[in-house]
């Protein structure tokens, strides 16, 4: 889980001040006094909306990409690439 956050930090660095509030890890390493939710900890929660939604939009760039792709090989079985004089 630690190489996935880090992996995936960047879209959590600038709101980790913001949603941490008292539940961070304090100086001399104890947790806040906030008690738990039934749905987990905030953060994790945020940073996972984050990492479906940007998942979200790498599939749909997959699928240009795929469909683009298709399209340039159809082009080249016809004959019809810019490489064909």
């Amino acid at each position: 889980m630690i190489v996935a956050l880090l992996r995936t930090l960047g879209a959590v660095a600038p709101d980790r001040d913001a949603d941490q509030g008292d539940a961070g890890v304090h100086p001399a390493g104890h947790r806040g006094a906030r008690p738990r939710t039934t749905s987990g900890s905030p953060l994790l929660a945020a940073h996972r909306d984050r990492i479906v939604a940007r998942l979200t939009e790498l599939q749909s760039d997959l699928a240009v990409l795929e469909t683009k792709t298709e399209h340039y090989r159809y082009l080249i079985e016809q004959g019809l690439d810019c490489d064909t004089p």
